[in-house]
């Protein structure tokens, strides 16, 4: 695997439930060598995959980590933001970090204005042998705003989630 690590700070104004924003890694089936939007509907052609961000959920934002194995099981984890007092209560800005730990693939928030990290999630399937021949994944940056209740015709957005990423990283 020539991934070692990704790095991005994701901002936004999180207001509806389920907006979200952060990293993203994928890794490709051999039945489906380059997943996208039109090619992934089915089981056998669904890409494992773990993203990892900003979610607003029962009204706060929290960082969520969320990993989907071929098998059609995922599991969703929350941690509660907690907002210093200079950070702007409407903008939302978290860094966050994937790295490459052995067999696992372990996910970090890192401390605005310094280096420390918390290690928020350890997902230990992500990188064990056979699960990707060709050494291969997409890595990159996602916002989505799923508005299961419709609630985004009435807020004045357009239905539109702006999601800010600066200082992208990816090293293989």
């Amino acid at each position: 695997w020539p991934f070692e690590h990704a790095r991005v700070t994701v901002s936004a104004q999180w207001r509806l439930l389920y907006d979200q924003g952060g990293l993203l890694f994928t890794i490709p089936s051999k039945s489906n060598p380059s997943p996208d939007g039109k090619n992934s509907s089915t089981q056998e052609a669904h890409p494992e995959w773990v993203k990892c961000g900003v979610e607003l959920n029962d009204g706060r934002p929290c960082l969520s980590v969320v990993g989907k194995a071929r098998e059609n099981w995922a599991d969703w984890s929350l941690w509660p933001l907690t907002l210093d007092a200079s950070q702007d209560p409407e903008v939302v800005s978290v860094t966050l970090e994937m790295v490459k730990y052995k067999t696992a693939l372990k996910i970090f928030r890192v401390i605005e204005g310094s280096e420390e990290k918390i290690l928020v999630r350890k997902l230990q399937w992500v990188f064990l042998d056979g699960a990707n021949d060709d050494g291969f994944a997409y890595v990159g940056v996602y916002g989505a705003r799923p508005d299961p209740n419709k609630e985004a015709l009435n807020d004045g957005s357009d239905g539109k989630l702006e999601v800010s990423f600066q200082s992208l990283s990816i090293v293989d």
